[in-house]
């Protein structure tokens, strides 16, 4: 195996997930390849992989790999890049261990990304461009840079004593970076009832479960089969109402087979007041059913909860609801250590609710899609989503589910969950969250915070879809939320069509290794009031709007246009880094008001983000990285959304004499401009780029040339 042999060898994987996984002694530990239909993307945490030669060998990905306290320990690799790797590929890791990394790749593009990492032996860059944030680097690291395509940041990194070739952009100022609190699962064990004796149903649901209360527990077991349920089916303390199968229906040609045990609900219409379906008792569970209820797409009728959990230790595993007004209820009665896992609904008002200060509880493996209902599943069914009814059971979806309403908890977890169209993704008031693994698709806002407990939310490799249509907001964190609790997220992806990315009018909204994709259309990122966002080591691919005080960034890469509304803080490292052009040996440092520290620019154009003061009173100045006489084009790239005719003036500033380089008229709303200029800039002169009126401007590129 150590010559031959591929632990997990991973092609055409769409959005796979990996926790928790241990792989010792193969010749590659882990490979990315590429198959017929398409490479594979996905995200890896807590994955370890020691002695193989190779622990990781990444040929072709589709899009990105997101890897979070990671440990890739190879006898020769620890990560290599093949041949074959470039283009968009992406490996995008947070708080990892190297023993190396390789790149061999040869086609050009790709990126590696590395925040928080710690490396304890050579990395060589040849083609991609490469990031390492807050690193750690051991007594025999090092790093070559030779010949890379991409560009290389090294920001706030530690120990590294062997450096050669030279960084598009070079830092030492620290990095805050804070390690990801959710490294493993720690899933509690799969709960039982109380005692294994069955108790096989015949007729009467109910007079079974009592059955099975009165003699101290068990297992009441529906045979597959369609039941037609008129009451509430109250489980009592340990006792499990158990289904025949984990999976509860097949396609046979056109038509679908319905396996199992299925509870058609035919009570409640009309109201939601009244008992659950089913109603769990303190240290009770239901698995392996299907609760159906009857609905029009049209005319969606309320009904009471699906299920609702009545004490500490309730379960709810490998169960189906389809059409449910509201899915599973933690939230009326204190639910600690509640637990679900692999369950399958689609809820048209509110998915699952946890509250009265319930602790502890889990949930895993839980996804909502209206899917579960059309595609011809049922008699009732509507078409797929955004056909006929679908369009309207759609619309219905994303203007009243709440998926997740967090109202009064602690300590609850969520882990490999997603959901398919939402209101409210997580809905959080006095609530704590841990969320691992997950995600969304078409929900207008993923996450809203409203209060928070004192360890607030944390999202690891959490990605959510923003679609077109609505006023989509990924992260909404509300005025009432305290100024010292965070949302906080390590590789996190947002990629699609918001309206607004962030809109945080209180608390603290931090993101580590953030990676916004596809965007389309601007997106703001807001804050207003007490509102707070920080970004490190992020990076996006299209349009950014910064709108409002306090938003802080350092070390990020940014390949779009950047667009600021208001004052920020950014720290001398770096803010948001442009990546569209590529390096030339000069450079200029750009120069802040007294409140601000210098920026160093990397060499031949502006690679940090100017403080918006400047840019909202349009000048910007700037001092040479060395001293630059004689001839240079001079090359300018912004847009203002102004009528045609602004004058642009380029001046240079010694002490109190200002001398004018070139004026120039500009024409339409998208402006780039190239002027020779002849420039005797010692390092205590001024390089000032001047727009008249004074206007706001969005800076794209900026860059002083020799021909």
């Amino acid at each position: 195996m150590l010559q031959n042999g591929t632990g997990f060898e991973l092609a055409d994987a769409d959005a796979f997930n990996m926790l928790d996984v241990e792989i010792e002694g193969y010749q590659r530990g882990l490979a990315f390849i590429q198959a017929k239909a398409a490479a594979s993307t996905g995200d890896l945490v807590n994955v370890r992989v020691r002695d193989c030669e190779t622990a990781v060998e990444a040929v072709s990905i589709q899009g990105s790999v997101r890897m979070t306290a990671c440990e890739f320990l190879g006898t020769r690799h620890g990560v290599r890049l093949a041949p074959e790797f470039g283009g968009p590929m992406m490996l995008l890791t947070s708080h990892c261990r190297f023993s190396s990394i390789q790149d061999d790749s040869r086609g050009g593009g790709g990126l590696v990304q590395c925040v928080g990492a710690r490396i304890d032996g050579p990395v060589a860059v040849q083609r991609v461009a490469a990031g390492f944030i807050g690193c750690w680097f051991g007594e025999k690291a090092s790093l070559g840079i030779a010949g890379t395509a991409g560009k290389t940041l090294l920001v706030g990194n530690r120990g590294l004593k062997s450096l050669a070739g030279t960084a598009t952009l070079q830092s030492d100022e620290p990095v805050p970076l804070t390690a990801p609190p959710v490294l493993k699962l720690n899933a509690p064990l799969t709960p039982k009832p109380a005692r294994t004796r069955l108790f096989r149903v015949t007729d009467d649901i109910q007079a079974k479960l009592d059955e099975a209360g009165r003699s101290g527990g068990g297992i009441v077991f529906l045979p597959a089969g369609t039941y037609r349920v008129r009451q509430s089916l109250v489980v009592p303390a340990g006792v499990e109402l158990r289904g025949p199968l984990d999976f509860w229906q097949r396609r046979v040609g056109r038509r679908v087979e319905h396996l199992g045990a299925t509870l058609e609900i035919e009570f409640g219409a009309g109201s939601t007041d009244g008992p659950a379906a089913i109603e769990l008792s303190p240290r009770s569970g239901v698995r392996g059913v299907m609760l159906h209820w009857p609905q029009d797409a049209k005319a969606l009728k309320p009904y009471p909860w699906a299920v609702r959990g009545r004490g500490e230790g309730v379960w709810v595993i490998s169960t189906m609801l389809v059409n449910p007004h509201a899915g599973i209820d933690f939230a009326a009665h204190r639910c600690d250590r509640f637990m679900t896992d692999m369950v399958l609904m689609n809820p048209f008002r509110r998915g699952i609710a946890v509250g009265s200060g319930s602790t502890g509880g889990f949930i895993q493996n839980t996804h909502m899609n209206s899917a579960f209902w059309a595609h011809g599943f049922w008699d009732d069914s509507p078409p797929a989503a955004g056909v006929g009814d679908g369009i309207v059971l759609d619309e219905h979806i994303s203007q009243q589910l709440v998926a997740y309403d967090f109202n009064g908890c602690r300590d609850t977890r969520l882990f490999s969950c997603f959901t398919h169209g939402a209101k409210h993704l997580y809905h959080l008031r006095d609530a704590e969250l841990a969320v691992l693994l997950a995600g969304a698709e078409s929900t207008v806002e993923a996450v809203v915070a409203e209060s928070l407990g004192p360890r607030g939310v944390s999202l690891v490799n959490f990605h959510v879809l923003p679609t077109k249509g609505h006023h989509r907001v990924p992260f909404t964190l509300r005025p009432t939320l305290a100024a010292d609790v965070a949302v906080r997220g390590w590789n996190t992806l947002c990629a699609g069509y918001p309206a607004v990315f962030a809109d945080v009018q209180g608390g603290h909204l931090a993101f580590e290794l953030l990676w916004e994709a596809n965007f389309r259309t601007a997106s703001p990122v807001r804050t207003s009031g007490s509102g707070r966002i920080s970004l490190h080591g992020s990076f996006t691919t299209e349009t950014l709007i910064a709108e409002g005080d306090g938003i802080t960034a350092s070390a990020n890469r940014f390949a779009g246009v950047i667009d600021l509304k208001s004052s920020h803080s950014f720290g001398e490292s770096a803010a948001l880094c442009l990546l569209r052009n590529p390096p030339d040996p000069r450079g200029l440092r750009l120069l802040g008001k007294t409140t601000y520290a210098p920026q160093v620019c990397s060499p031949g154009q502006v690679d940090v983000l100017l403080p918006a003061r400047i840019a909202a009173e349009g000048v910007m100045d700037f001092a040479p990285v060395a001293p630059l006489a004689g001839a240079h084009e001079f090359i300018v790239n912004w847009h203002d959304g102004a009528p045609k005719g602004r004058r642009v003036f380029l001046e240079q500033v010694t002490g109190d004499r200002t001398e004018s380089l070139a004026t120039i008229t500009t024409t339409g709303s998208r402006r780039w401009l190239s002027r020779s200029v002849n420039v005797d800039l010692a390092p205590s002169s001024r390089l000032r780029l001047r727009f008249e009126n004074n206007a706001a401007v969005s800076i794209s590129q900026v860059e002083l040339r020799k021909p």
